[in-house]
């Protein structure tokens, strides 16, 4: 009797073996630049996967991108300049630290793969957009350039304002002719907003927007609190631990067969310039713990 109850359980255990396959997970290869912030990024984020019971295989540096990559390979890419390299190739990738909104457009046109996951350093448009509709209370247009390379950010970034009854008005120009884009728009509009498109937005043009800004007595909506020295008006700061926390969730559910969604940062700070809102008379909300004056 015990001998066929023991076959008769070696034959189920036999059934599932050959019904539920065994899931082989792929070999995970970090590609991180020199970088320290890089660096420390990628540690957290290790040190987190982990936890999950899931660790990192390899880890190169920037000058290091000859490997050969597999069907069975998983490749993690933080920063613009590594994730750009390898955007296009048929590989399994996930990026994060990846603040160049090009990169979007990038994915988007081709994501009907399913093989690139990631989140950007870069907030959420959602949340942003509601804060900016508690501090300009009164009806007012927002004006933002793109580029071809944009197209699809700019896009989504109006959608959102549209649904939210917020006035966004676009302007698609390239390097060339920003500065002449860049007047129209500023004089049209109350409130400049600049995204982080690199193929547009360098030194000179970040510069000759917040000159131009500041001429029309105008709030800029900008990528980085760096800017508000320079006379913009409204950035934010990424928590970057909770940042860590979302980019190990994401990447551990496109890891084991979830769905890959590309994100962006939830957690951050909206900074304000705050002798800007003095002389504009605008309103912090007192009960919003998420804005800091600076």
């Amino acid at each position: 009797m015990v001998n066929r109850k023991f076959l008769f359980l070696l034959i189920i255990y036999s059934i599932i073996v050959i019904i539920i396959p065994r899931v082989t997970y792929a070999e995970i290869i970090a590609i991180v630049p020199h970088e320290t912030y890089y660096i420390y990024a990628l540690k957290k984020f290790e040190n987190k996967l982990k936890e999950k019971g899931i660790n990192i295989d390899k880890i190169i540096t920037e000058t290091d991108l000859i490997l050969s990559q597999g069907q069975n390979t998983f490749l993690l890419t933080l920063g613009s300049q590594t994730t750009k390299k390898f955007i296009n190739r048929n590989i399994n990738l996930f990026f994060f630290m990846t603040a160049d909104i090009t990169i979007f457009d990038s994915i988007v046109k081709k994501t009907k793969k399913k093989n690139i996951a990631g989140i950007f350093y870069i907030a959420d448009i959602n949340k942003r957009l509601n804060i900016i509709k508690k501090l300009f209370s009164e009806p007012c247009s927002i004006a933002l350039i793109y580029s071809p390379n944009s197209r699809l950010y700019a896009k989504k970034i109006q959608e959102i304002s549209e649904k939210k009854q917020i006035k966004l008005s676009l302007y698609l120009t390239n390097y060339d002719g920003f500065s002449d884009t860049l007047y129209k728009a500023i004089r049209e509009n109350e409130i400049f907003w600049m995204i982080p498109d690199s193929s547009l937005y360098d030194y000179s043009n970040i510069k000759l927007t917040l000159v131009t800004a500041v001429k029309f007595g105008k709030p800029v909506i900008t990528f980085s609190p760096v800017f508000l020295e320079g006379g913009a008006f409204l950035s934010y700061k990424i928590d970057t631990d909770k940042y860590i926390d979302q980019a190990v969730k994401n990447f551990y559910n496109c890891y084991i067969g979830r769905d890959c969604n590309i994100e962006f940062a939830e957690n951050f700070k909206i900074i304000i310039n705050k002798n800007l809102a003095k002389f504009w008379k605008i309103k912090i909300p007192t009960d919003q713990k998420n804005i800091i004056l600076k």
